[in-house]
């Protein structure tokens, strides 16, 4: 598993918004700094072949992210090359706004033939009183192997197959032999009554 280099990108919105927050920043003294400090995980670790593959990541107190199904996430593949896309809610570090629940988000990314895959992971969230960021949380490169056969039966195991059918096919009938000479042997008798 590699780490990528976190980077961010923001969106071209008004500008307006940013001097907003810029001008409350420095009035309040107070930085907004937002950041995600995530390691994506990958599970399983080693795929089989046509096992579904989901990356995992990890909120806490200024990180909530957005989980399926209510919200969206994108998943786009480019020959071995997967890119996920996940939305979050980010509050600014270091204050009071950090209020989420520690959590685990599951993102189903797909099922994949045997082969080498890397997956590219990014969150996209509003910056307080901000622009729209994407920011790269990390790459993970994975090798998926070859799907478990059904382990067949060698030739002791077969032999001891053939043994036991053979034993079960002799006991059953004398098995039923006995109960039905119990039976027949309990209607015989005649009832005794008392009087």
């Amino acid at each position: 598993m590699t780490r990528a280099k976190t980077s961010v990108k923001k969106s071209a919105s008004s500008g307006a918004a940013g001097l907003s927050g810029l001008l409350m920043a420095c009035a309040s003294g107070v930085g907004f700094a937002q950041e995600i400090i995530d390691t994506p995980v990958l599970y399983p670790a080693g795929p089989a072949a046509g096992q579904m593959v989901d990356v995992q990541l990890h909120g806490n107190a200024c990180v909530l992210y957005l989980s399926p199904p209510d919200t969206p996430y994108t998943v786009v593949r480019l020959g071995n090359t997967i890119l996920l896309t996940v939305q979050a809610y980010v509050a600014p570090s270091g204050n009071d706004l950090c209020i989420y629940p520690n959590s685990t988000v599951s993102y189903s990314i797909g099922a994949f033939e045997s082969g080498k895959y890397a997956v590219q992971v990014s969150a996209q969230y509003q910056e307080f009183l901000g622009d729209m960021v994407t920011q790269d949380l990390g790459a993970l490169s994975f090798t998926v192997g070859v799907a478990h056969p059904v382990p067949a039966l060698d030739g002791t195991g077969l032999l001891f197959l053939a043994l036991s059918l053979a034993a079960a096919a002799m006991i059953a009938p004398v098995r039923r032999a006995a109960s039905l000479t119990a039976s027949r042997g309990a209607r015989a008798r005649p009832a005794i009554r008392r009087r």
